[in-house]
């Protein structure tokens, strides 16, 4: 889906572009660009997401799941993690 939002060279994205890319909701993207979590440049009265900011973010995101991630066989099934709760 992502793109048919962009061009290939496209620096910049509204927040609604950039949630999409990440595959989040946009009012957990405005709350990433208020804690600072994720870069963003005003334009006039528009929000603009520079493409590296996303990347850093993503960086960041595997940077620390990495140091906490288990091996892929210690990972849960799906409905596997329910079955341990009872």
């Amino acid at each position: 889906m992502a793109s048919s939002l962009s061009g290939p060279g496209q620096l910049l994205y509204s927040v609604e572009e950039a949630a999409s890319l990440l595959g989040i909701g946009r009012t957990f993207m405005f709350h990433l660009l208020a804690t600072g979590e994720i870069d963003s440049l005003k334009i006039g009265r528009r929000r603009k997401i520079p493409r590296d900011a996303i990347d850093g973010y993503i960086e960041r995101l595997r940077a620390q799941q990495g140091a906490t991630a288990k091996e892929p066989g210690d990972l849960p099934l799906p409905g596997e993690r329910d079955r341990q709760r009872k």
